[in-house]
């Protein structure tokens, strides 16, 4: 079964997008610690082309797909990062958003989100 990001809940496909850069951790030393992106591009007026680099990133970033971290997170797949991906309009998060989380989340995956490099992202978790 095919879904759309339309089709996906705003909410889940927030926690999606978290999971994904949640499950950063242990990773190769030559990933780079930034997406190469603008920091100051808002994640949901992103290109596919440009989301497309953003998860591919934070896949490698977080130590491929598969990879099991700390607190029992997995690290998904770039397909499933896309699905996952900032779905309401009003959201403002940036690229730099994303990447401080993941930094976060890179030092302390049990502890990373309820710390203020990922409210950004939470915020996006619930519309306006």
């Amino acid at each position: 079964m095919h879904r759309t990001i339309r089709a996906v809940p705003f909410s889940v496909s927030i926690v999606v997008v978290l999971v994904t850069i949640a499950a950063c951790g242990s990773s190769s030393s030559d990933v780079a610690s930034t997406s190469g992106l603008p920091e100051s591009d808002v994640v949901s007026h992103l290109t596919t082309a440009e989301l497309t680099t953003l998860c591919d990133w934070s896949t490698a970033y977080e130590g491929g797909p598969g990879t099991t971290l700390p607190c029992g997170i997995t690290v998904n797949t770039v397909s499933q990062c896309m699905a996952g991906t900032f779905a309401d309009p009003s959201c403002t998060a940036t690229v730099s958003d994303v990447e401080a989380c993941a930094g976060a989340i890179r030092s302390d995956s049990c502890t990373a989100l309820a710390s203020t490099a990922c409210a950004p992202l939470l915020a996006c978790a619930t519309p306006g």
